[in-house]
């Protein structure tokens, strides 16, 4: 039986993604110049992809990076004024402390371990720059619904807004028009090997950053949101980019469009298999109880001080699944649920967790 990845990330590999990647090596894709037309060809391929996928405006400039975490430094190189964020977890949490070690000012709201945000008693100070959003807190398994953002952004239409989507997209879908932007790593979602990460800017955006550097602010040179959108305006980027990355991202999300609808629907079905299963659990039940705030990509479990054990008993059946992160390693288990696993495998694990024997 081959193994099969349940793990937050990286995850399991998007089904076809061997293939995609044999592709690559015949075309010689990994050596092709990045002022190339065959490069600005998957440039254009991937970005076009992208933007049907994830109903991503014209208007919207897709941008390709290293990696979400390179992506928080850049954006906070970018914007001036205090940054807000929405802070749920260990990676939300580094998002603002990234902000602190760059000497920005900073506020946020913080929800309790496996909770959502009190979003009625939300108030953004005047003056701030940008919002930080998390749309899906991997380390503890609370999705945001999109629309309670929207309500933030509404009533603070003057800071700029941005929607962490690293282990939700592309299942957590955004409307673009009612924030400034989102961005995702590629290793979770989309099932790829790790680094490429993907923004989405507004033009709102992309103007204001125009606009300090014109007053004199340096918002950096050879990265800096504006170089890396006028780049894209002819399909390339300032420096050697990730291009097997871009490549393979593309195909996958050729891939899921041609899923259509069912792309979404099985993930709801896994999700609320899942769910149901460890709601009647004797032992191990779902750390977030409110169902509006569980997340469909990452289930996360109570198993207090037996989550190696549960880690290491499942991997002897072939499934990997993600322990608690940084300090909850020993009392939590993560389950992704992301597009490259299918309902049969999700069923296929539950049977394994069936089977476990687990000393009390």
């Amino acid at each position: 039986m081959d193994t099969i990845h349940f793990t937050p990330g990286p995850s399991q590999l998007y089904p076809g993604t061997d293939q995609f990647i044999q592709e690559a090596l015949r075309k010689q894709v990994p050596s092709i110049s990045h002022r190339s037309a065959a490069f600005k060809s998957i440039f254009k391929g991937t970005v076009s992809a992208l933007r049907e996928l994830m109903n991503v405006p014209e208007d919207y400039h897709i941008l390709f990076f290293s990696s979400a975490t390179e992506i928080w430094e850049r954006l906070l190189q970018a914007f001036h004024g205090p940054g807000f964020f929405f802070v749920n977890g260990n990676f939300s949490e580094r998002f603002r402390a990234f902000a602190r070690e760059m000497g920005r000012l900073e506020s946020s709201v913080e929800a309790p371990l496996g909770q959502g945000f009190p979003m009625e008693r939300v108030h953004i100070p005047d003056g701030t720059g940008l919002v930080g959003m998390i749309g899906n807190e991997t380390s503890t398994g609370v999705m945001t619904p999109a629309n309670d953002y929207y309500l933030i952004a509404d009533r603070f239409p003057q800071p700029l807004h941005f929607i962490d989507l690293t282990s939700a997209s592309p299942i957590y879908q955004v409307d673009f028009r009612r924030v400034d932007g989102a961005y995702f790593s590629v290793q979770k979602g989309f099932g790829l090997p790790a680094g490429l990460g993907v923004l989405v800017l507004s033009d709102r955006a992309l103007e204001r950053v125009k606009e300090a550097t014109g007053n004199g602010e340096f918002r950096g040179n050879h990265r800096s949101l504006v170089e890396m959108a006028r780049r894209a305006e002819k399909h390339q980027t300032p420096e050697t980019p990730n291009v097997l990355g871009i490549f393979l991202l593309g195909k996958v999300a050729r891939a899921m469009l041609d899923r259509g609808d069912e792309l979404f629907t099985t993930s709801k079905l896994k999700a609320d298999r899942l769910y149901q299963f460890f709601d009647a659990h004797p032992r191990w039940q779902p750390t977030v109880d409110t169902p509006r705030w569980r997340s469909e990509t990452v289930v996360v479990l109570d198993t207090p001080n037996q989550a190696g054990n549960i880690a290491t008993a499942l991997a002897r059946q072939g499934f990997v699944v993600g322990q608690g992160y940084s300090e909850r390693k020993d009392d939590q288990i993560r389950i992704a649920n992301f597009p490259a696993t299918s309902l049969e495998q999700t069923e296929m694990l539950v049977e394994a967790f069936q089977k476990l024997e687990i000393p009390v």
